[in-house]
This record gives structure tokens, C-alpha cells and sequence, in this order.
């Protein structure tokens, strides 16, 4: 069969050949080898820098992977002023399996810079983390993590197929570790009461009138000219409040309309509006029982909270 001589790699100078599994020979330096890899180093078919210092060979090594594996180790040994290209994740994936087979960390460094300057690679986010898994990178799986909360990966209505058929490709582990940070951030967002969204006091009996056990609770505002006791009218507007955060959550995790303060200011008025917060007010000075500034800060209390990459926790309230 013929082989092709790899254009970059064509040194007359070079005292070892590569051949790829497609035929394709690369002429390259033994010394520039046994420096990057200990696994070329130890080949028992590689001659000693000595020889090759001597005279040049056709001393050939036959590898198990394409041209274009081999030429992206080659340029992540030899120097180059750019990084090398990479056609798609699939390929991506063949690199970093061979950079693990001839433990060639560099390889591994290279192949993420070349990943990251590629837009069309770097926006396939859950590939992105997956090979991130893999090679350890832990910066990229925090930022592709983050990355992740633009999918709505709690609920398949609003995912898109493309989206989805990534997500199916992560292992077990991997797709449930994004699950729970979507899932603690959608639970600790939605664990709120009345007394984060509003100025009111609140005050609890735990006895009526004839001394038995029961809790009472009643809201004054804090003109101190008015109140409000129905817990169920409050309850029912509470859990209108989170349907409505709730909706938002299922289609962006990331939740910008909660942590930007115009959209969080429309939002707020229009659940108001279609609740029966509408209607609780102070019969003294017509103050609304909920107020905006305070569930604002609330939430942004919620947002320095809660978790953003796969290696967040919760953290204790303020």
C-alpha cells in the first residue's frame, strides 16, 4: 500500500517515521519524542538520542491512530504560533484518548486551547463538559456547568432536540450532577414565605383566647394603622407567586428575569397584578402587603446563595 508524506512533518533531517493507521508517514526528531512522552521514550524500537544524533534512519513505528490524531500530537510536541484545529468532538475525543495512551499532557493543554478558540465547538456546552469530565479540566467543567443553566434540563418540553441528544450522551454521573445543580437551585429559589416579599411585621400566638394550642398569625403594617390575618388567602397567594417562578425556572434555569432588576421589577408587578396580593393592602395608608424592594433583595440574597457550577454547595442565609 502507498504511503503520503505529512506535509508538516517531512524533515530530512528526521531520524524516526510515524506512520499513522491511514498511511501517512511522519518524519520527525527522536529527541523531541522521548522529551515529550515517556511512552515513546520507553519503545524498545526507538533509537537512543545518541544514533540519531549520528546519522539519520528510516527507523519506522507504526501507530494505531489516523493522520489527523497523529499531526495534532506532532503540533502539540513540536512549537507552533497557533493551536491546531480540531474538525468536531468525535475527533476531539480520539486526541484525548491517544494524549492518555502516550502520556502526552501536552497534548491534553493543547486540545483545550484549540477547543475553547473554536465558537462552534466551545457553544456545544454539555459536549463541552463531558470532554472536560474526561480530561480533568476543572476550570471548563465549572464554566460549561454554568453554561448549562441557558438549557432547561429539569424539563424535556422545552429542551431542544439538539440540546437533548448531548445530554443523552453523558454517563450517569456526569448528567446527574448537572440534575442536582439545576434541581438545589430551582428548590432553594422557590424556599420562600410572605416575610421575604414584604415590610410587614408578622406576629405569631401559639394560644387563642381559651389558652388552647393553636398558632395565630397576623400581619401589621408598619404604619401600624393596619393588618391582615387570613392565612389562607396569603397562602394561596404565596403559592401563585412560585407557579408563576416556577414556569420561568422550567425554561431558563439561569432565572435572569428573578436576578436582573428591570425584568425582575415587570415580573413582580405582573404576578401582583393576577394575584390576590392586589388586594392586600393597608386600610390606613394603602401600602401594598408586598413590596418589590424587599422580594428584590431577597433574591438577590438568594443569588449570591445558591449554587452556580457542579462544585457549589448552598450557602447559609445572610
Amino acid at each position: 500500500m502507498s504511503t503520503a508524506l505529512h506535509h508538516n512533518y517531512a524533515a530530512v533531517d528526521g531520524d524516526i517515521i510515524l506512520v499513522s493507521s491511514d498511511d501517512v508517514n511522519f518524519h520527525v526528531h527522536s529527541l523531541m519524542l522521548r522529551e515529550a512522552s515517556p511512552v515513546f521514550d520507553g519503545m524498545a524500537q526507538m533509537p537512543s538520542p545518541q544514533e540519531g544524533e549520528k546519522r539519520p534512519t528510516d527507523h519506522t513505528i507504526h501507530l494505531d491512530e489516523p493522520a489527523f490524531v497523529v499531526g495534532f500530537l506532532m503540533d502539540s510536541i513540536y512549537p507552533r504560533g497557533t493551536f491546531p484545529s480540531v474538525a468536531n468532538y468525535v475527533h476531539a475525543w480520539e486526541i484525548a484518548n491517544a494524549a492518555e495512551k502516550y502520556m502526552l499532557g501536552r497534548a491534553l493543554i493543547v486540545l483545550r486551547g484549540a477547543i475553547l478558540d473554536n465558537e462552534e465547538l466551545r457553544d456545544q456546552t454539555l459536549r463541552l463538559y463531558k470532554l472536560a469530565r474526561k480530561c480533568q479540566w476543572t476550570d471548563v467543567i465549572a464554566s460549561s456547568s454554568k453554561k448549562s443553566l441557558d438549557k432547561p434540563l429539569l424539563n424535556l418540553r422545552y429542551i431542544e432536540p439538539q440540546t437533548q441528544e448531548q445530554f443523552l450522551e453523558l454517563s450517569n454521573e456526569e448528567a446527574q450532577d448537572l440534575i442536582r445543580l439545576h434541581k438545589d437551585r430551582v428548590t432553594e429559589i422557590l424556599r420562600f414565605h410572605p416575610g421575604h416579599i414584604s415590610k410587614w411585621d408578622c406576629m405569631s400566638e401559639t394560644f387563642n383566647i381559651h389558652g388552647e394550642p393553636v398558632t395565630i398569625t397576623g400581619w401589621l403594617c408598619n404604619c401600624g394603622g393596619g393588618g391582615f390575618d387570613d392565612d389562607v388567602m396569603l397562602e394561596d397567594a404565596t403559592t401563585l407567586l412560585k407557579n408563576e417562578i416556577e414556569k420561568i425556572l422550567d425554561q431558563e434555569p439561569a432565572a435572569s428575569a428573578l436576578f436582573e432588576r428591570r425584568s425582575f421589577s415587570e415580573l413582580f408587578k405582573k404576578i401582583v397584578r393576577i394575584s390576590v396580593f392586589k388586594s392586600i393592602d393597608c386600610q390606613s395608608c394603602d401600602g401594598p402587603f408586598a413590596n418589590e424592594e424587599t422580594a428584590w433583595n431577597h433574591f438577590q440574597s438568594v443569588r449570591r446563595r445558591i449554587p452556580s457550577t457542579i462544585f457549589d454547595s448552598i450557602l447559609p442565609e445572610d
